[in-house]
């Protein structure tokens, strides 16, 4: 008998941890031998990512398809392309469909109910409210089977705005996996690209560059980390719409000979192989992968109290929390000076960076690893 299909769904043109879910989530369902769709924008990371690594599959292996959709805003006021969609998941014989995004909730969800797929959900990794519309309660309430959400503050903020959105037995926490073994396995080759000389303490930063992930908090901070008279680096990696405004910025404060823009890195083992400490200046997160990844790194984290972080993060324990920017009315200075001042924790001891690494890697084997993260998924 032909095994049933899953299938996940991502249109976003862009890369960030949801893609990277999905991109994993697919390849580790198909190295169990389970036949998986993906079905992703066609010129998107996602999607060339996926057909790179479905061709390294073993032959024996049912294996994994990629297929380019291109889902809009307003995909989902389009009966006809509705109906092209159902037909595409039809002719696949799906029988579990995963979605990645609003856009796709809207259109790809409604098209999955049309083509007779027996179970749908919807991953949501934004801990951001969701609206309490007619739409949304239709959505949540009669085309999805289940809502799996990466951690309880995004399960919290599902329902802040409607507690009967979606009956609670119905959502389910899955922590965002990472595969430990292939992490160690790249970090044992790597050279840390960004290691400076002499007692320069190297800080991290790893996320697009955009509003969300504050990253003008690292440039105050390091301002005020040069003020100290603090030998340090800031290594800043990734893309994004604020790269020249944060790059003035740098130069604004004086800080641009502390601070590297790495750009988009592909493979990170080299960066997390350079750090002492990694510094996360997020507003929100849903999860935080690059967290997880630090901690496994056994990298200590800084971060903002904010959103889900402090279900990763144990103040005093394998990291340090510090007020976030919503707590600061003073603006920009004050949750600068926060980082700040842990850092400046950080770099006084040697000892205190190698116990929370150490706690952090146990911490992130114990709760992130993809093996039980994908039993849980199946």
């Amino acid at each position: 008998m032909t095994p049933p299909v899953v299938c996940f769904c991502n249109t976003n043109p862009g890369w960030g941890g949801g893609e990277k879910w999905h991109l994993e989530a697919a390849i580790a369902l198909a190295h169990r031998g389970r036949r998986v769709l993906l079905m992703a924008h066609p010129a998107g990371r996602l999607h060339a990512e996926a057909s790179r690594l479905a061709a390294t599959l073993p032959a024996h292996l049912p294996g994994l398809r990629v297929l380019p959709l291109q889902v809009g805003r307003l995909t989902f006021l389009n009966p006809g392309a509705i109906v092209r969609i159902a037909h595409v998941l039809h002719r696949e014989k799906v029988d579990s469909l995963v979605l990645g995004l609003t856009s796709d909730l809207k259109a790809v969800g409604p098209a999955a109910r049309l083509a007779g797929v027996r179970q749908v959900f919807y991953r949501r990794g934004s801990a951001l409210p969701i609206r309490n519309t007619a739409f949304n309660r239709l959505l949540y309430g009669r085309v999805i089977n289940g809502l799996i959400v990466n951690s309880q503050e995004t399960r919290r903020l599902a329902l802040v705005n409607n507690a009967g959105l979606i009956p609670e037995e119905r959502i389910h926490l899955l922590h965002n996996g990472i595969d430990a073994t292939g992490f160690d396995a790249a970090l044992k080759k790597a050279s840390p690209a960004y290691r400076a000389s002499g007692h320069t303490l190297v800080i991290g930063n790893a996320g697009r560059l955009n509003r969300q992930k504050g990253q003008h908090h690292l440039l105050h901070m390091a301002r005020l980390l040069a003020d100290e008279g603090l030998d340090f680096r800031l290594v800043i990696a990734g893309e994004g719409e604020r790269r020249q405004e944060l790059e003035t910025l740098a130069r604004t404060l004086g800080v641009s000979g502390h601070v590297v823009f790495a750009g988009f890195l592909a493979d990170l083992a080299p960066f997390w192989k350079s750090l002492d400490v990694f510094v996360l200046s997020s507003h929100w997160e849903g999860f935080g992968y690059v967290l997880a990844e630090a901690m496994l790194a056994e990298v200590p984290v800084v971060s903002f109290d904010v959103s889900n972080i402090p279900e990763l993060v144990q103040d005093g324990t394998n990291g340090l929390l510090v007020p976030g920017p919503d707590a600061a009315p003073e603006g920009d200075a004050a949750p600068a000076a926060g980082l700040a001042r842990a850092v400046m924790t950080m770099a006084a001891s040697q000892d205190l960076r190698c116990r929370m690494g150490a706690a952090g890697r146990a911490h992130a084997l114990a709760k992130y690893a993809q093996e039980s993260c994908m039993d849980a998924l199946e």
